[in-house]
């Protein structure tokens, strides 16, 4: 009879756990400070040119990055922003340059910034737990 109540209360609390784990988490609202963009700014494909540095944008979700083809030239200095959107943890790795950001939560941005010295097609994916098989992974040409 005592073996019972333990099954019972046991599956009782397995099943509170696994909703709450599966809720939805609340957004948290950030502050950001505007201030005087500095000059000079030119607009490229991927992003822009501002003090000598590229500044790219990707956004990654379940799982996929948007986008998911970029390039650079050869000895630029980039700052490279992602930015989850999605509902699960994610990064950006691009272990050819040894360079990876947090793992970030939904709404969360992290810049990583690097210099490629080398010309060719590299792959940056995101390295928490089976993410890359599962398609999340894209390309950065190096020019």
């Amino acid at each position: 009879m005592k073996k019972g109540i333990f099954i019972t209360v046991g599956v009782f609390l397995a099943v509170i756990l696994g909703v709450f784990l599966l809720m939805p988490r609340p957004r948290e609202d950030t502050k950001t400070e505007v201030g005087a963009t500095p000059s000079p700014t030119a607009t490229t494909e991927s992003g822009s040119i501002r003090e000598g540095v590229k500044e790219i944008q990707i956004v990654g979700n379940e799982y996929t990055f948007t986008p998911s083809s970029i390039s650079v030239g050869k000895g630029e200095k980039v700052a490279l922003t992602f930015r989850n959107t999605g509902r699960l943890p994610h990064n950006l790795t691009i272990k050819e340059l040894g360079i990876a950001t947090k793992t970030i939560g939904q709404g969360e941005s992290d810049t990583v910034e690097f210099t490629a010295s080398e010309v060719g097609i590299l792959t940056f994916y995101c390295s928490v737990g089976n993410h890359r098989s599962l398609g999340m992974e894209g390309s950065l040409e190096v020019k």
